[in-house]
């Protein structure tokens, strides 16, 4: 079919090569900068991590979408991309293939969030089920006027999915989670955004209308998806547990805002309860706890405490990394 042959990429799939090349000139970044296989650094530069979320950082359902871990994550990714970036763009059009491919991230993000709230996570791997989701809508919805050609392409679409699913759960580090989140976001609201074809008048389907004079009542289910996207994010953000990395995430806004007290208060419990925090995965705790203690140091200099400074300084040296402890150093000398 003539919308299928054109559906390849090309220079005009231009928001597909946007999104594209934003997916390599960050992963660029993180790797000139730091490593895109080390948690912190990802953390740094916006990778989903639940506690800092909790604390307000809303964004990273966002920007962990144009963060990979490892060449070969971006790689996968950018394939799937390449490949199914442009069917969805001249399917459904650019602006509506931007607003399938950040909903079905966010949501992925989201699910993701809720069973793995202390996991650092990042990838593009949500939105781009969610184009798979998208495809399945499509064919679901034009089944009647495109017969066994629709009939099979969904059926196709269903079986690629399943088995990139069965492959998830076997392999170690695999985000499953966010990809069923992105592949039923992505098909949800396909549902009310997939386009009306120049071929057809009318076609009958179970969920909408298609007469092109009412079509523009499908975009009424929009604020109710939206709506049900928010209940999601207050239930997953919600899910989030108090622990360690929570409280600290407290107590550095508390800095930010100058409030020392604070920051002693929130972090005397992280320093009492650290230990447990060994079975929470993504970021090295020892790094975790040298800055602690350089913050707590920081705090009582500004309370006007300089020997509980020194000695958290002191703690923040023997636990933190090379660059906490030079820090921390740095700051003794400044009390001699």
């Amino acid at each position: 079919m003539r919308i299928f042959n054109q559906a390849t990429f090309s220079k005009n799939s231009y928001v597909t090569i946007i999104l594209l090349c934003l997916n390599f000139l960050f992963w660029m970044i993180v790797e000139i900068i730091g490593s895109t296989n080390d948690a912190n650094t990802l953390i740094d530069f916006g990778a989903l991590f639940g506690p800092l979320i909790s604390a307000g950082e809303y964004w990273r359902l966002f920007s962990s979408l144009f963060l990979h871990v490892g060449l070969l994550h971006l790689l996968f990714n950018s394939f799937a991309l390449f490949i199914f970036g442009p069917i969805i763009e001249n399917l459904f059009g650019k602006f509506r293939f931007v607003i399938i491919y950040l909903f079905s991230g966010v949501s992925g993000s989201l699910i993701s969030l809720y069973f793995n709230p202390l996991v650092v996570a990042a990838g593009a791997s949500g939105a781009i089920f969610g184009l798979l989701g998208a495809l399945a809508a499509f064919f679901l919805i034009k089944r009647n006027i495109l017969g066994v050609f629709a009939q099979k392409n969904f059926i196709a679409v269903i079986i690629l999915v399943a088995f990139n699913m069965f492959f998830g759960f076997l392999i170690p580090g695999v985000d499953n989670f966010a990809h069923l989140g992105g592949f039923i976001s992505g098909l949800i609201i396909a549902l009310v955004l997939v386009p009306v074809l120049s071929i057809e008048n009318t076609i009958f389907s179970p969920i909408f209308s298609y007469r092109k004079k009412l079509s523009v009542s499908r975009y009424m289910y929009l604020p109710v998806i939206f709506a049900g996207l928010i209940v999601i994010a207050f239930i997953s953000i919600s899910n989030i547990p108090d622990n360690v990395y929570t409280r600290f995430a407290k107590a550095e806004k508390y800095f930010q805002d100058g409030q020392y007290n604070m920051v002693i208060k929130e972090t005397d419990e992280v320093v009492s309860i650290f230990k447990q925090s060994q079975q929470y995965k993504g970021m090295d705790p020892s790094n975790l706890l040298g800055s602690i203690f350089y913050f707590r140091g920081i705090a009582y200099v500004n309370l006007g405490d300089k020997s509980l400074a020194v000695k958290e300084f002191g703690s923040a040296i023997r636990y933190g990394d090379p660059e906490i402890r030079k820090k921390s150093l740095r700051e003794m000398k400044k009390l001699d």
